[in-house]
């Protein structure tokens, strides 16, 4: 049987947009096209996670058959349903995963399998169901990577990743700073099944074994070595996509606030600011009813059931104009979170950037809450 793709994603896709494949089969199966059907198999080449789309029809008019694999593919990727820089999920932000199809006649009797259960507990539409089979036809495709980001329509189309090359995951310009654990985010696909060596200006940390996306680690090393934009590179590095580090050069006796948060390259980035003044505020107070007392007892009428406390940092400053797409990328993340002494810590931020001939003003509002705290 013969399957021809008329359209089909990049080889590197994000699964928050459509991502559509079409095709045809000129097999004869005895019965007329439009009695036809397919199933179309997602299957992760990293992990054991598997998918059957089945029962798709052909179009009535011209037996061409089309899906968009965005949602379950996403489901798929994102089990647990949360951007977490600790869950060992973070290693498949990117993962590759075969296409496998099967044309079929509708009247074909097959066995199915359970549903499909998340991680997470949580039970996708039973419509969708697995096959106990899994298609049939020799033409898979081992080249798709989606990968969990956002395509910015205010930037140009970016060059697509090469799978036989190690390319790191991150704006062009990234900032470290002295003092604090930091790592960069590169995508080593199936080449890391031994340590690989990340290196910036001959000085060289190791990119831990693994599938997908790893986390190398930067070191203070490296960091003084970035006081001018230095070129990071791997051992099998991709020329065509460089990235440059920059070291956050803090003030005398500044108190610097650490930002992490995710990217639309499917890895994870990080920015650097003074710290300035902390407000605290007591929000929202609920309360019940407790006008059940004699006026003469002198009770209040209400009784506090919960608060909302928030402490809030507003920050500003001006940073290299190589660093705004560093800070665009904060901006529309996510999740952002900012390191407090118990540890990160996720925050509301709100920011804006005024860019100028030479450098980029910006300001940032975060703000910490417990929210219904001590309630009764």
């Amino acid at each position: 049987m013969a399957i021809t793709f008329q359209k089909q994603p990049l080889n590197f896709f994000n699964v928050n947009e459509p991502a559509i494949f079409e095709w045809t089969s000129d097999a004869d199966l005895g019965v007329n096209v439009n009695d036809l059907v397919a199933d179309l198999e997602l299957k992760s080449l990293y992990t054991d996670r598997r998918y059957v789309i089945k029962n798709i029809l052909p179009n009535f008019g011209t037996g061409v058959f089309r899906v968009d694999i965005q949602r379950y593919i996403k489901s798929l990727m994102m089990d647990n349903f949360e951007y977490r820089f600790e869950s060992p999920n973070q290693a498949f932000t990117i993962e590759a995963f075969s296409i496998g199809v099967d044309v079929r006649p509708e009247n074909y009797i097959n066995t199915l399998g359970d549903a499909f259960v998340f991680d997470s507990g949580y039970v996708l539409d039973e419509t969708f169901i697995f096959a106990e089979f899994s298609p049939s036809d020799e033409l898979v495709n081992l080249g798709f990577f989606p990968q969990i980001g956002i395509s910015p329509l205010s930037e140009n189309v970016r060059l697509q990743k090469d799978p036989t090359k190690i390319t790191i995951l991150a704006p062009r310009y990234v900032e470290f700073a002295e003092g604090f654990n930091q790592t960069i985010s590169v995508f080593a696909g199936a080449l890391a099944t031994t340590s690989k060596v990340l290196s910036v200006e001959g000085i060289t940390s190791v990119i831990p074994a693994g599938l997908g996306v790893r986390l190398a680690p930067i070191t203070e090393e490296q960091i003084n070595a970035m006081y001018l934009p230095a070129l990071i590179t791997t051992s099998l590095n991709n020329g065509d996509i460089p990235v440059y580090g920059i070291s956050y050069k803090a003030s005398d006796c500044e108190d610097t606030l650490q930002f992490r948060f995710y990217t639309s390259y499917a890895g994870y980035s990080y920015f650097y600011t003074p710290k300035e003044a902390l407000t605290a505020a007591r929000n929202k107070t609920d309360a019940i009813n407790n006008d059940f007392y004699n006026q003469q007892e002198g009770r209040s009428t209400e009784v506090q059931r919960s608060v909302d406390y928030a402490e809030g940092l507003a920050l500003s400053g001006n940073k290299a104009l190589e660093l705004q797409d560093l800070f665009k990328e904060l901006l529309r993340s996510p999740k952002v979170e900012v390191l407090l002494p118990r540890g990160f810590t996720e925050c509301k931020v709100r920011g804006q950037m005024n860019v100028r001939k030479l450098d980029f003003e910006y300001s940032l509002n975060v703000d910490i809450s417990n929210v219904e705290q001590m309630g009764l």
